[in-house]
């Protein structure tokens, strides 16, 4: 995975992504410009205006995307257990270093 970094970094590094930079989808988008890793949810939380997916992804990092609920009554965006990919735009990746 490229990150956007022009820095040096020695041994394990960290990444954040705020929630709201994140969207969950079922395909893999495709647009070159994007990281995507694919997990499962483990939860969908509500918060009126917005919901919280947490998708824990097949390479062990847990994502929080807050996701806007648009109309009363929608369908939750995802449940438990079901496969989703997350994506950002690369340039919303912050590199953690020590």
């Amino acid at each position: 995975m490229r990150l956007p970094f022009d820095g040096s970094a020695a041994g394990e590094i960290g990444i954040a992504i705020r929630p709201e930079k994140a969207r969950v989808s079922t395909d893999r988008p495709e647009d070159a410009d994007c990281l995507s890793l694919e997990g499962s949810v483990t939860q969908v939380a509500y918060h009126g205006s917005e919901s919280h997916v947490f998708v824990k992804t097949d390479r062990n990092l847990t994502f929080s995307v807050a996701m806007a609920n648009r109309a009363r009554g929608t369908e939750p965006p995802a449940k438990a257990g079901d496969r989703r990919w997350v994506t950002w735009r690369r340039q919303d990746t912050l590199v953690l270093v020590e």
